[in-house]
This record gives C-alpha cells, structure tokens and sequence, in this order.
C-alpha cells in the first residue's frame, strides 16, 4: 500500500520490487502455497489512505501487507489494519514514534531525529 505515481518513484519502485522479489522467491520455494502481491495505492491523504486500509482489511485474502510507505498515511491506516488484525510494515515511513503501539506492526526505518543528515 503506498504512493505509486510520479511523487515518489524511487520509494514506491523500491518497495514495490522489493515485495515482488520476495513473493517471487517464496512462490519458487514453496510450489505448493503460492501467494501473490496486489499494490493498493493510497497516498493521497488521510481519507484515501483510510479507505486503502479498511479495502484491504474487508478482503479474506490480504495476508499482511507492505507500506503504507508514508507517516501520515501510517498514523491513520495502523489504527484501521490493528483494529481488522492485518499485520503490516512500514519499509520508509519516518514517523516519530514507533508504529509498534499496534500488534503486527514494524518499522525498520529510524526515525527524523535519529537519522543523519544528508
């Protein structure tokens, strides 16, 4: 889930192809359970970022899911995917405080204060 348009193309590519390479290599090593990956845009606010969320929560076939890729859409789309019990991790959201105040969350990227300058 994320921003996949001209905004922010090197972040919305690589985490797109980065999900990609790992459902491909899964898919390689287990011939018997194949998962796929659907992309779910949903930057663009926190409306659209909110209805991203509760879509992917509504579906029985969403297993986890990659993003949302910025803090914002983070803060509004975590409460919606903790409530629906849809783990998920943020693999470029900046967000201060840690997503982990919600069961199935991670975000392995530090925050703005722990960051050094470019």
């Amino acid at each position: 889930m994320g921003r996949f348009d001209e905004a922010e193309p090197v972040a919305a590519s690589s985490t797109q192809l980065g999900a990609r390479l790992a459902v491909d290599e899964f898919n390689t090593a287990n011939p018997k359970c194949q998962v796929t990956l659907n992309v779910e845009a949903g930057s663009g606010g926190d409306a659209a970022a909110t209805a991203a969320a509760k879509k992917i929560v509504a579906s029985t076939q969403v297993l986890a899911v990659v993003g949302p890729q910025r803090s914002g859409d983070v803060e509004v789309a975590g409460p919606v995917f903790n409530a629906g019990g849809v783990p998920f991790v943020s693999a470029t959201a900046t967000i201060g405080k840690s997503p982990t105040q919600w069961s199935g969350s991670a975000k392995p990227v530090a925050g703005p204060s722990n960051q050094s300058p470019v």
